[in-house]
């Protein structure tokens, strides 16, 4: 009885000097924290007024030696798809079955997915971006890093531009579209999904940062979901997510919404209704 009195007093001092320690460790360091963030805020300004110039490829790739790997191979921009390995799984799936004439993409940023997709088709890949800056800097990437891939980088806004791509397409041809154009308060989804309902062709469209109701450890962004329900149910297309647990998925863990014409549901009787979850 005494060793445990002995063990437990020395456990609650200990622990107690832990805390003390802590609390002044904080106190010792706040003014140090204020005044490095006097600095540190008027240098963030004055990086935001700098001219963007980029370092020639050998200097680079010297600079990119002393960065940690697990700093930017597993960021999701580096990455297609969010990095998620279970809705690049589907994706293959669906081209695999699907075996889309073209593929469509809305909102390229840096053109992670747009290479991914283009990979996975012999047709061209249209991308859509609304951002000058971006598009120049993927336009590039895709020229000089991945000259075999039929990629065409398309300047401008997708709720606008991508009707007249459409029309250029017969109706008997198939397209796959992955829409992910939508940023903070911009949202051209439903635009985007209305083109493709006007256009009456073969489609299934990938809406990313959709909401995953039954599992809502997937993120998501506000999109008009009451809006596009209201479309599905007006043009006859039909609305899936994926049935997988978000603890199994990869990546940034988004959800995805997964849209089939009238013309490409019969796919869905083969395996690829296994891993998607019909919503009403």
């Amino acid at each position: 009885l005494e060793s445990v009195c002995r063990a437990t007093y020395r456990g609650f001092k200990s622990l107690i000097l832990r805390s003390w320690l802590t609390y002044n460790h904080d106190l010792m360091l706040r003014p140090f924290k204020d005044l490095i963030n006097s600095y540190v805020r008027p240098l963030l300004r004055f990086r935001n007024l700098i001219p963007r110039f980029f370092f020639n490829q050998t200097f680079s790739e010297i600079l990119l030696e002393r960065i940690e790997p697990r700093r930017y191979m597993d960021h999701w921009s580096a990455l297609p798809f969010n990095g998620q390995v279970k809705r690049m799984q589907i994706i293959c799936s669906i081209f695999e079955l699907f075996k889309p004439d073209c593929s469509i993409e809305t909102g390229t940023y840096l053109g992670s997915s747009t290479i991914y997709i283009a990979g996975l088709t012999d047709g061209v890949t249209y991308t859509f971006e609304v951002n000058r800056k971006h598009q120049n800097s993927a336009s590039k990437r895709f020229r000089l890093n991945h000259p075999n891939l039929k990629i065409n980088c398309i300047l401008g806004d997708s709720s606008e531009k991508l009707g007249t791509l459409l029309k250029s397409f017969s109706p008997n041809e198939k397209v796959f579209i992955y829409l992910d154009a939508h940023w903070k308060e911009y949202s051209p989804t439903y635009d985007e999904i209305s083109a493709l309902c006007k256009w009456g062709g073969n489609w299934i469209a990938v809406v990313d940062d959709f909401p995953v109701h039954h599992d809502h450890d997937y993120g998501y962004d506000p999109l008009p979901i009451k809006a596009i329900k209201e479309l599905s149910i007006k043009e006859n297309f039909t609305i899936y997510v994926p049935s997988v647990k978000a603890k199994l998925e990869t990546g940034a863990v988004r959800g995805a919404g997964f849209l089939f014409s009238q013309k490409a549901q019969p796919i869905l009787e083969s395996k690829i209704k296994d891993v998607l979850l019909k919503i009403t």
